[in-house]
């Protein structure tokens, strides 16, 4: 497993191929380094983007239950960026098996709509 140092340096070459050009400095939250899994070109300039999920397992493992986690992150990480520059984007990773598990198999189209797959409702 690396470490933050070598993840950083790591990430630094990464702007620095990627974004010949960019003369702003690419910030990341320190000990989040692990997170980053590319980045955007925005008008500001490059911006890292990070896994959220790995953000909060960060900190749980930094001794956090998962609600102060979330806590942490939205007030501590997202609040605490807002109003600067290059802040990286944190998504959240589409699952369709988690997404497909959660939602409802059955349509309740009546004949002559389309359903979510754009199939007609059929008479019962």
């Amino acid at each position: 497993m690396k470490t933050p140092h070598e993840i950083s340096k790591a990430l630094d070459a990464f702007i620095d191929l990627n974004f010949p050009h960019s003369e702003e400095d690419v910030p990341y939250p320190t000990g989040h380094q692990n997170a980053v899994i590319g980045a955007a070109d925005l008008d500001e300039g490059p911006t890292l983007v990070l896994d959220q999920e790995v953000v909060l397992s960060n900190l749980e493992e930094m001794g956090m239950d998962p609600m102060e986690a979330l806590e942490f992150f939205d007030f501590n990480i997202l609040g605490g960026a807002a109003g600067f520059a290059n802040q990286p984007i944190y998504i959240t990773r589409f699952n369709y098996e988690d997404i497909a598990e959660r939602a409802s198999p059955t349509c309740t189209c009546q004949k002559g709509q389309a359903g979510p797959e754009g199939e007609e409702g059929k008479e019962g």
